[in-house]
């Protein structure tokens, strides 16, 4: 978070909160600039168009600060944060990012707002040094999409890699996103380790089979994916939960207490609380705005940033409730499911598409594997509540 520099920003603000309610909750906005990218993963669920040579974005660095702006006069929230995402949006460039960022921050602070940026990046793009210094200026977070040292050119791996290494010595904060492919999974321990050593705070280990040009086929087994999630949690465990997989270690929580120390096992599901349309919001380059990033075309375009100001009292309720409808099928099959004490929710759109099989069987598997292994999993569990008691959570109950 960060309180900028300001330039001139009478051009920049937007409306006051309007009438239509809309957005008085909102935090957090992932913007994609461009949808072009350098590198044409199989598996991306964006599909986005590859390029290999200049990208001129739609609208400036300052145009989208205005949109951003905007956005936000009508948040009653004063931490604000600003997702950059693509395609892959480091081929932007300097220029953009100065604009962008610059005018963005002092919008928003003169709004009394304190604002952070997170990029998201393939990490293929290295930064120049005047880009390293604006952007550590403002404080800039990276979110970074790497599966490991995969054989063969085609992800540019080892250029990754070493982008992430360089990220790191600079002091960029770094989370990251491991796409869960076959190839991606069997490298796990050797990423997870390269993460432990330059400082990878936290990330998540994604599904794949979703949107891309690869389909279903870049799945793994659920075998495959059950172990990798409990030697992901065996890794955290013996790295003093640096970094460590939120979702993933909570799953040894949720197990011991469900099979050992007798707490009542979740009998229903619902639509998880996300926050989609609510409290974040994705905006695509022609300023269409979704209530999620990754379910665009089920949701469909709800409006436009620039028709902010002349939508009726109802629209607010349209895209908070998009991501909200019950699923019928997921409830009735979840509740008769074991694996259901790792679940307790679901998205709502993702049952509007249910591709989950390999996901859902994966945690039948990895029941199975915690059954087998229940001195290790109530370890892992017991040694990731004293973590967080030593980070100040709540003290924790002692799990059996």
């Amino acid at each position: 978070m960060i309180q900028a520099d300001r330039p001139n920003v009478d051009a920049v603000g937007g409306a006051a909160a309007g009438a239509n309610g809309l957005f008085l909750r909102l935090q957090q906005a992932t913007i994609h600039p461009l949808l072009a990218c350098n590198i044409a993963c199989g598996y991306c669920y964006q599909d986005a168009e590859r390029t290999g040579g200049a990208v001129v974005p739609r609208k400036s660095g300052r145009e989208w600060a205005s949109w951003v702006a905007s956005v936000f006069s009508r948040s009653q929230d004063r931490e604000i944060d600003i997702v950059v995402t693509g395609g892959e949006p480091l081929l932007m460039g300097f220029e953009w990012y100065r604009e962008f960022l610059d005018t963005t921050a002092a919008a928003l602070v003169a709004q009394g707002k304190r604002v952070g940026f997170t990029i998201q990046t393939n990490a293929s793009l290295a930064l120049s040094d005047g880009m390293t210094r604006l952007l550590q200026h403002h404080g800039v977070r990276f979110s970074v999409h790497y599966d490991g040292l995969i054989d063969g050119d085609e992800l540019k791996s080892r250029t990754r890699h070493d982008v992430m290494e360089s990220l790191a010595k600079a002091g960029f904060p770094l989370t990251a996103i491991i796409v869960g492919t076959p190839p991606a999974l069997e490298r796990l321990p050797e990423t997870l380790d390269f993460f432990h050593r330059i400082g990878v705070s936290h990330y998540r280990l994604n599904a794949v089979g979703g949107e891309g040009r690869g389909r279903m086929e870049h799945n793994p087994t659920p075998r495959q994916r059950a172990v990798a999630e409990f030697l992901t949690g065996f890794h955290a465990w013996q790295n003093g939960f640096k970094p460590y997989e939120s979702g993933l270690i909570w799953k040894f929580v949720s197990w011991c207490r469900a099979e050992l120390s007798g707490q009542p096992r979740p009998q229903s599901v619902s639509p998880q609380p996300c926050g989609g349309g609510d409290t974040s919001i994705t905006i695509y380059p022609d300023g269409s705005i979704y209530p999620c990033g990754f379910y665009c075309e089920l949701s469909g375009r709800f409006f436009n940033v620039e028709e902010l100001a002349k939508l009726e009292v109802g629209a607010a309720a349209r895209l908070r409730d998009a991501c909200g409808e019950r699923s019928a099928v997921f409830e009735e099959r979840c509740q008769a499911c074991e694996a259901l004490i790792y679940c307790g929710a679901y998205c709502a759109m993702s049952a509007k598409r249910d591709n989950n099989d390999v996901l859902c069987k994966a945690q039948l598997e990895l029941l199975a594997i915690m059954r087998d292994n229940p001195s290790v999993t109530t370890a892992i569990a017991n040694a990731f509540l004293m973590f967080r008691e030593a980070n100040g959570a709540p003290k924790r109950e002692n799990l059996q």
